[in-house]
């Protein structure tokens, strides 16, 4: 077994003193930790709601949403495959016998 040599064991003991130290630099807080605390919620205050009961949005008046705009939208379109015969493939197959009902 290959001995490890004075150098090396002084660099992990420093390296070992280096993590610990670090982790207890983290762990401590400010002060003595005596009497802190967050101080308790006075009222608490629910989300904001319209007149119909939904959730305020905190959009601008002034964006415009009242006019009308028009939406594109495709509706029935089924097939997205397209098998011309039932050839060997169990996908071609599927999609063949999908295409003949619709």
């Amino acid at each position: 077994m290959k001995k490890i040599s004075a150098f090396s064991r002084l660099m992990l003991l420093m390296l070992c003193l280096a993590m610990l130290l670090s982790t207890f630099a983290a762990c401590a807080g400010e002060g003595d930790g005596e009497g802190e605390s967050t101080p308790a919620a006075t009222e608490e205050t629910g989300p904001e709601l319209d007149e119909k009961g939904y959730l305020k949005d905190n959009l601008p008046e002034n964006m415009g949403l009242n006019r009308e705009f028009t939406v594109f939208a495709v509706s029935g379109q089924k097939k997205h495959f397209f098998a011309e015969e039932d050839d060997a493939g169990a996908v071609a197959q599927a999609v063949y016998a999908r295409n003949l009902t619709g």
